[in-house]
């Protein structure tokens, strides 16, 4: 893992880094990888991350962005999602080293050893060998936008999720129906 950097975004803020040139870098990446998400990230990451919500632990090497994951922390969910590799770095022990080491940051600063995982159908198999080791499993199966989604450890939280949602709309419908 020579020249290699693990950091975070959280730390380079509180390190009075500017993180523009990073954040853009993401998002030309996210345009290819996760293009249902551009939006998502525009709206609902880059603006947490100054509040300490949200988080990405960044992999560089020889100063390269070659990896990176999306961290949420709330006091009902703490998840990893859009896991991105370098396409070059597949074959080059990425599942063994780097990657590992990226979820040993991402649980650290979640503060748990079960987070929620997101991984898409196509990223799957690029990060099956660790989460084998880690005994996670897949809970749920999402598709959205016509893309499948694996959720690890987060049957209870999804579910409970959803059932918020349930009520909010059931709440709405009724509001609706005696205004």
């Amino acid at each position: 893992m020579k020249d290699v950097i693990y950091t975070d975004i959280q730390t380079l803020l509180n390190n009075n880094i500017d993180i523009t040139d990073i954040l853009e870098k993401i998002r030309s990446i996210m345009e290819i990888e996760y293009p249902d998400y551009v939006e998502w990230f525009d709206e609902k990451v880059i603006p947490n991350l100054t509040f300490g919500e949200r988080n990405i632990i960044l992999v560089f090497k020889k100063n390269e962005l070659i990896g990176f994951m999306n961290l949420k922390k709330t006091k009902k969910e703490r998840k990893m999602s859009n896991l991105y590799i370098k396409p070059s770095f597949y074959y080059n022990n990425f599942n063994n080293k780097y990657f590992d080491k990226m979820l040993e940051l991402s649980t650290e600063w979640l503060e748990t050893n079960e987070p929620i995982i997101i991984i898409s159908e196509k990223d799957y198999d690029k990060c099956a060998f660790i989460l084998y080791i880690k005994s996670w499993d897949v809970s749920r199966i999402m598709r959205k936008n016509g893309t499948i989604y694996y959720v690890l450890n987060g049957y209870d939280e999804f579910k409970q999720i959803e059932k918020s949602i349930i009520k909010k709309r059931k709440k709405r419908i009724n509001e609706k129906q005696y205004n």
